[in-house]
């Protein structure tokens, strides 16, 4: 014979014996039932476990098993188990594909492209990508300026030929048109 114990409305023991083990609350059932330790009473109807199917369909347990997401940060996680519930910052449903600025609507029910974050990574890349140009424009000048010695030596001195004149105009033009640029993207990061 099978005997169970409920504890707390759940299987609390099973055992099999040829008669009732001591102590109280014992209750007698089929040889052929088929709960186990942990099972809820509503989840039998006179002693026999409804099966899982029919237990989900009619409500008496949840099934949330599968993916969901975090509507914070949009890591997924697995749900395994029938019953268990959804963390309250947690969804089913699966974040947009490629978009990295997102965020969970709770009033729609849906994933949503975050303008306020996309705008701002936006211009932070457009920042970093003006910063490295800055820092370009700066080692092209100091290039620059090494190169300019040797004509204005050569002028200083009189044995300048027409390309040393050549090779400095064209530095200096360089440069100018450096400075011009390194003013302009410098005072448009002192605006943003």
């Amino acid at each position: 014979m099978k005997y169970i114990k409920w504890y707390d409305d759940k299987v609390a023991d099973i055992r099999v014996g040829s008669q009732m083990p001591a102590g109280e609350g014992w209750e007698e059932v089929s040889q052929n039932w088929k709960g186990s330790i942990g099972d809820k009473r509503e989840w039998f109807d006179d002693k026999n476990l409804i099966p899982e199917a029919v237990r989900i369909e009619k409500g008496i347990q949840k099934d949330n098993r599968g993916k969901v997401y975090n509507i914070n940060d949009c890591t997924a996680r697995i749900i395994t188990n029938l019953d268990e519930e959804l963390k309250e910052d947690e969804t089913k449903i699966a974040p947009l594909v490629n978009e990295p600025y997102q965020k969970f609507d709770k009033q729609k029910n849906k994933w949503v492209i975050d303008t306020e974050k996309k705008e701002l990574a936006e211009k932070e890349k457009v920042t970093a990508e003006k910063r490295q140009r800055l820092s370009t424009i700066e080692s092209r000048l100091d290039v620059i300026d090494i190169r300019r010695l040797r004509p204005k030596e050569a002028i200083a001195d009189g044995t300048a030929t027409d390309e040393d004149l050549l090779n400095l105009k064209r530095l200096d033009d360089e440069k100018a048109s450096l400075k011009i640029e390194y003013g302009t993207i410098n005072e448009l990061l002192k605006s943003a």
